[in-house]
């Protein structure tokens, strides 16, 4: 991305041009700028990225799947819970296959293959990303509620918890 395409970003991120940094998303001419666009639209805020970041994290690529989840997990919003446990649950199974690997050959396996060393580290990075991001979600949905009714909420999720649990 040269320095003009970055400068262009910061402008429509400080401009708040959501709209043409959701087109970047999906149409940006290169993997840079199109994290960057994303990374932007999480430090916007705003709820009408949402769903684009969403169905950006289809993307097989590490840099920008990284990037959509941290900006998932600045913007905060509920919608965003389910497709980051998604993406934590896949991260986890290619997890596993680089921990096989490194159990199988040992400790030079990072020698032997490291294009799956580093995608192996890559899913570790995008696993972290993706619970801290649902975490900081959850954070910011009991920040917006009143103080005196989060308790009655907390016992609502518990019952509604045990229930799955005795259901499921």
């Amino acid at each position: 991305m040269s320095i003009f395409e970055f400068l262009k970003i910061n402008m429509m991120k400080i401009k708040k041009d959501v709209d043409g940094l959701i087109q970047l998303l999906k149409h940006g001419k290169d993997i840079s700028e199109r994290s960057n666009a994303a990374l932007a639209l999480g430090e916007i805020g705003d709820k009408r990225a949402v769903i684009p970041l969403i169905k950006t994290l289809d993307e097989k690529d590490y840099k920008i799947k990284r990037e959509v989840v941290y900006a998932l997990g600045k913007i905060g919003d509920t919608r965003a819970i389910e497709p980051l446990d998604k993406i934590i649950n896949e991260m986890k199974g290619k997890m596993k296959v680089g921990e096989w690997m490194h159990e199988t050959l040992g400790d030079n396996y990072g020698m032997l293959i490291p294009k799956l060393k580093q995608d192996t580290d890559n899913y570790s990075d995008i696993y972290k990303s993706a619970q801290e991001a649902i975490r900081a979600i959850k954070r910011k949905k009991w920040e917006n509620i009143p103080k005196n009714d989060r308790y009655f909420l907390k016992q609502c999720e518990n019952l509604s918890y045990l229930r799955k649990r005795a259901h499921g």
